[in-house]
């Protein structure tokens, strides 16, 4: 896999944010951010939501999108990903690694005021886990980063 020297630093600040310098405070569970990671052959793609409303992807390839909690899809989806994600907080542990997701694998990662906590499961093993639910609202969060995406680049004049 190639990785572009961004990338690493970019999930990193996200991973060990540090709450005081960017006055965040937890949302409703105690969570202040989500993380949501897919594995695939080429890389790895990280969607940040954060509980001030703030939403990020980056791709371990290089790219990715700021800025996303400025518009209201993505802001939206990123506040029901936060507020889902308390009841599914307990199958977490600390993983001081910090790992990537592996092909096929989600990672979840719940940033809390106890430090970053995680949880994955692969694709196949979704469909019958507890994290189904927050996988389907991190599936929305995508769609709606999509959408600003693709407003962005459509040329002035067409709908």
């Amino acid at each position: 896999m190639l990785f572009a020297p961004a990338y690493h630093k970019l999930r990193e600040q996200a991973l060990q944010l540090d709450t005081a310098t960017f006055g965040l405070t937890p949302a409703p569970g105690g969570i202040y951010g989500v993380l949501g990671e897919f594995g695939f052959a080429e890389g790895v793609a990280t969607v940040v939501a954060l509980a001030d409303g703030s939403v990020s992807m980056y791709f371990s390839g290089g790219g990715g999108s700021i800025g996303l909690g400025q518009h209201e899809g993505p802001r939206e989806a990123a506040r029901k990903l936060l507020e889902a994600a308390p009841p599914v907080l307990p199958l977490a542990a600390k993983d001081a690694a910090f790992p990537l997701p592996q092909a096929g694998e989600v990672r979840f990662w719940f940033l809390t005021m106890g430090g970053p906590v995680t949880v994955s499961a692969t694709e196949a093993e979704l469909a019958t886990s507890k994290l189904v639910g927050l996988h389907e609202l991190l599936q929305d969060l995508l769609t709606q980063i999509r959408l600003v995406n693709q407003k962005k680049r459509t040329p002035l004049g067409e709908a």
